[in-house]
């Protein structure tokens, strides 16, 4: 997909944050022989391969073929709005046509040959690589993690090193094509933010197993969200036993 760096144009590297990114959707769109729109039925969401809960939801599903907003349902955003790590993130679910773990958690070897590691301490974090695209975009990497996510962050403020808007995404751990993500407006710098980003990232993960039913027999329907709630006020602490 990419050329080599001595074949590079001046045009390519200009473009190549945009060019990234858009490939990265293309890859979590759904091809075209899937549904158009992630299927929904009885409260229960289907991403990839997995199967969540998620009740009654607040509008039309629509015609969204890869990603279902958690504030759709009603008991959701009351969870996250009272979540200390999630109630000023926009949090869902992305359905990914190739194993997320090919997308998230390691520098892609193209970045690595068409941009470059950054080396300002402004924009540098202890155990992240981060990749730069010129003066807008930084792309991080943690170095050492159980959890397999990256960041996406673009530069803003007032301030020399200040980022603004910040995308972690994070493949479920159960599931190979489900993709959990978090948006964020981080005012502040990376050195003194990147240590929320692991944290931000587990919780997903907490709730979306929470939130997971795919191996529950018919004979056992989910609760109500509001008595999933009442069960267990923030959804933690839960298992999951996989048939295979």
């Amino acid at each position: 997909m990419f050329q080599s760096k001595n074949a590079t144009s001046p045009t390519f590297i200009r473009n190549a944050p945009a060019i990234f990114r858009a490939a990265l959707a293309v890859l979590l769109i759904a091809t075209s022989h899937q549904a158009s729109a992630l299927p929904h039925h009885d409260g229960v969401v289907f991403v990839g391969d997995r199967k969540f809960f998620v009740g009654d939801l607040t509008r039309s599903f629509g015609d969204d073929a890869r990603s279902f907003d958690f504030r759709h349902a009603l008991w959701l955003k009351t969870l996250l709005d009272n979540d200390p790590l999630l109630g000023d993130q926009g949090v869902r679910f992305l359905r990914s046509s190739v194993p997320a773990t090919d997308l998230i958690g390691d520098v892609p070897t193209q970045m690595r040959s068409q941009e470059r590691l950054e080396d300002d301490p402004l924009y540098m974090a202890e155990g992240h690589d981060v990749v730069t695209f010129g003066n807008l975009d930084e792309y991080i990497y943690p170095k050492d993690s159980p959890i397999k996510y990256s960041v996406f962050c673009t530069r803003g403020g007032f301030n020399p090193g200040e980022l603004n808007i910040c995308d972690i995404d994070v493949a479920y751990p159960y599931g190979s094509n489900v993709v959990l993500t978090a948006r964020k407006y981080f005012p502040g710098k990376l050195p003194e933010i990147s240590g929320k980003f692991e944290p931000v990232a587990a919780r997903m993960i907490e709730i979306a197993v929470c939130l997971d039913v795919t191996d529950r027999t018919d004979d056992e329907p989910p609760p109500s969200g509001t008595e999933l709630l009442d069960r267990n006020p923030e959804l933690s602490g839960c298992r999951i036993l996989l048939s295979s």
